[in-house]
């Protein structure tokens, strides 16, 4: 995989991902423990480099082929997508929204939060309400992961997942 430089910042314990092409690229994990049905998620973003109109962010699903994909672009707008056996489906669940998100400018934080509520997920951006979706996928086995779209680098920290 060299269009792809995945790695770890030394002892900050960032997880950084920059993308050399125009794909998508993504890293995953599941947890290992069993998931409650009303749960956050929460991360941080911080966009470094590259193009500015295309997402990155956080995904959720049942596995690394059928997941939901929120994100912010470099630009500051935010958008949901749904992937069933890796492929994009449409219409967009959330199409992108102007004024939500900060923009990209080396520095800056996003923090993304989705809240599951059983089958209902709402996605919020600096605690800024984005929308709701209503989940059509198996999280009782929960993956979780970030994604980078396109030739950008972002790093993510305090990935958490909280019983609510």
């Amino acid at each position: 995989m060299t269009n792809v430089y995945i790695a770890q910042e030394n002892n900050n314990n960032v997880y950084v991902i920059e993308s050399k092409d125009d794909k998508c690229h993504r890293s995953s994990t599941r947890p290992d423990f069993s998931m409650p049905v009303n749960f956050d998620v929460e991360i941080e973003s911080t966009w470094q480099t590259g193009v500015h109109n295309y997402p990155y962010g956080l995904e959720l699903g049942s596995d690394v082929n059928n997941f939901y994909f929120f994100g912010v672009s470099g630009d500051g707008y935010p958008i949901v997508w749904l992937y069933i056996n890796n492929e994009y489906q449409k219409p967009t669940l959330i199409d992108w929204m102007t004024n939500t998100a900060f923009k990209g400018d080396g520095k800056t934080t996003n923090r993304h939060k989705v809240e599951v509520r059983g089958d209902i997920l709402k996605y919020y951006v600096n605690d800024k309400y984005i929308g709701t979706i209503s989940n059509r996928l198996n999280m009782k086995n929960i993956v979780v992961g970030v994604s980078v779209c396109d030739r950008q680098k972002v790093a993510f920290d305090n990935l958490k997942i909280i019983e609510r």
